[in-house]
């Protein structure tokens, strides 16, 4: 509170208004980044009219996540730490160490909704982590005995371990990479103002992606046609190599026959010539983007579509290439977006739509 009235201090300085810090209570459901954001700006489903604050400046981790979640903008950081491990007295009587402390059984007392409880669960996975929605919940808890470990600020558990209010309690150890923590301050759009998008995404993304080629051998015509021995391999080893084209097949035909009232005697057998036709199969990964108007926030959705053949793979690219835009439907809430599926046939632009309707109409008229 201290920091924030030195804060407001220099704010009312800068801006030539009387700023005051000062506390306010707010509804809680637990989740820590949920309810402080809510009470900031509301979210993308409930638009919160009369904040409660206008900046949250507390143990808030200025996050990329939390950043660009179109709820809060975050200022310059101005403190980095660690977090803190504190073990309580039933902790420190089962012997639990930073090489024991991933063990099933181990209970460990976090946030809800805070990084500490991501680092917890991502970190000793084996440890049941235990969700408190707030920092004075989680501290009794291992005071009283709930849990063998909590995780919170460093600097804030250490307080907490060498106080009084946690009798037998041990700080472990610092660990993690600093969290920076920075002011959370309202974002220039309301989250709220829109919910879903018509409009057109971005490709980002599309890549072709080649397969395995596919060879067969079929005859070059119906009848007997003579292989080129000088011009045209050899059939067996262009499949080998994968290779298309004309080539000399190890059957021999007949090519001409002399017939008599009862058969016919064939006068001249040849190599048959074939055909070797090679397919390769090819699919497309195509990501879209968009960026709504009113939140500023991007989202972005990712497809692997299977055309069939490399050919047709290159063409959906060639038709979809990088910084071309496509009609998108975008839902804010869910951050899901639905387009329409991409294929080897070209995209009819709706103006021209629009001018052949009129021209027709017109010609019709007269």
């Amino acid at each position: 509170m201290e920091l924030g009235r030195l804060i407001a201090k220099e704010f009312s300085t800068h801006y030539q208004k009387n700023i005051s810090a000062v506390w306010a209570a707010i509804d809680l459901t637990g989740d820590f980044w949920s309810d402080i954001s809510f009470a900031l700006s509301g979210d993308f489903t409930v638009e919160n009219k009369k904040p409660a604050f206008d900046v949250v400046l507390s143990s808030v981790t200025a996050t990329t996540a939390r950043g660009t979640g179109g709820r809060a903008v975050f200022t310059n950081s101005y403190v980095a730490q660690n977090y803190g491990v504190v073990l309580s007295a039933m902790g420190v009587k089962k012997g639990i160490t930073m090489l024991n402390i991933n063990s099933p059984g181990n209970k460990i007392a976090v946030g809800k909704g805070t990084t500490n409880e991501g680092y917890v669960k991502q970190t000793w996975p084996k440890a049941t982590a235990i969700l408190f929605g707030s920092f004075t919940n989680r501290t009794k808890a291992l005071a009283s005995g709930l849990t063998h470990a909590g995780v919170g600020d460093e600097a804030m558990m250490k307080a907490f371990a060498e106080s009084s209010e946690c009798e037998g309690c041990s700080y472990l150890d610092s660990v993690g990479d600093p969290s920076f923590y920075g002011m959370a301050v309202r974002p220039p759009r309301n989250p709220a103002v829109e919910d879903s998008s018509d409009g057109l995404c971005k490709i980002v993304v599309s890549d072709v992606s080649k397969g395995k080629k596919n060879c067969r051998k079929i005859p070059a015509t119906r009848t007997c046609k003579a292989c080129n021995s000088f011009a045209d391999d050899r059939c067996d080893l262009m499949l080998n190599a994968g290779k298309s084209g004309k080539c000399c097949s190890m059957s021999f035909c007949c090519i001409s026959q002399t017939c008599s009232r009862y058969r016919c005697t064939c006068k001249r057998n040849v190599k048959q010539q074939d055909v070797i036709e090679c397919s390769q199969s090819g699919s497309v990964t195509i990501t879209v983007s968009y960026t709504g108007d009113q939140s500023g926030i991007t989202f972005n959705d990712t497809r692997f579509i299977n055309v069939g053949t490399a050919s047709k793979a290159t063409k959906v690219q060639s038709l979809n290439p990088v910084n071309s835009m496509i009609p998108c439907v975008v839902d804010l809430v869910s951050k899901r977006i639905r387009w329409e599926e991409l294929s080897a046939s070209k995209r009819v632009n709706p103006s021209s739509v629009i001018f052949f309707f009129v021209w027709f109409l017109f010609r019709s008229l007269n």
